[in-house]
């Protein structure tokens, strides 16, 4: 398979890219991002491709041909309010577009949000309505609309393209100092992505992932 990582060079990305290039089932690995994605000590430099790129809603040839012939893509930038719709939505939502139209036959796209994201008011967290702060309501919201796009454009792609949004709580990590929030779950970050990487090599279980599904399949897979 060809994996392509949107966002490979942050605190989750990383370590797809990790434990991709020691899984045999992933022949070449793509790094997307606005940096150069380190290769991972130990770790396949034979199937690793990083790929700079400073547009996200408009890829040059260059990056195209790069992507051309993906299996699956994992989706995972996200960025502070100022930036928060241009690249937590609207970068997402191109990506799975443009990787559509040189995919293979078949596209597996996941685009990772958060335990907090709602599709409707209805949705919003009531962590999130106590706090009465309408810029993180706004966010969650957003980041719903978001979801449904990508989910939409798979049900009108008759097949070519199967998606899964991913909800995590906290990620949490050795080298991380534990972080505990009242109402939020917590996933370790080597079962978060063993799960991902699972589903993209085997289907998806269902559209919507949340903590306490990529908490299970993620122990399934790493621990045996």
């Amino acid at each position: 398979m060809k994996l392509v990582i949107g966002g490979s060079s942050g605190f989750v990305g990383v370590e797809i890219v990790r434990q991709a290039l020691l899984d045999p089932a992933f022949m070449s690995v793509v790094a997307l991002s606005r940096r150069e994605t380190a290769l991972p000590a130990g770790a396949g430099a034979e199937k690793f491709t990083s790929v700079v790129c400073h547009d996200f809603l408009a890829y040059p040839e260059s990056v195209q041909k790069v992507v051309e012939g993906a299996d699956a893509c994992i989706w995972m930038k996200t960025v502070s309010f100022e930036e928060n719709t241009k690249i937590s939505r609207d970068y997402a939502v191109h990506a799975i577009q443009a990787l559509a139209t040189r995919a293979r036959p078949l596209l597996r796209f996941i685009y990772i949000t958060g335990h907090a994201t709602a599709r409707t008011l209805s949705e919003i967290p009531e962590m999130l309505k106590a706090m009465g702060n309408q810029d993180w309501i706004d966010y969650s919201l957003m980041r719903g609309d978001a979801e449904s796009k990508i989910l939409a454009f798979a049900g009108q792609s008759n097949g070519a393209v199967e998606a899964c949004v991913v909800r995590p709580g906290l990620i949490q990590a050795p080298e991380r100092e534990v972080r505990n929030v009242p109402g939020v779950p917590n996933v370790e970050r080597v079962y978060f992505v063993a799960a991902m990487l699972d589903q993209v090599k085997n289907g998806f279980d269902e559209d919507t992932l949340r903590n306490d599904d990529l908490v299970r399949i993620g122990q399934r897979v790493w621990v045996g």
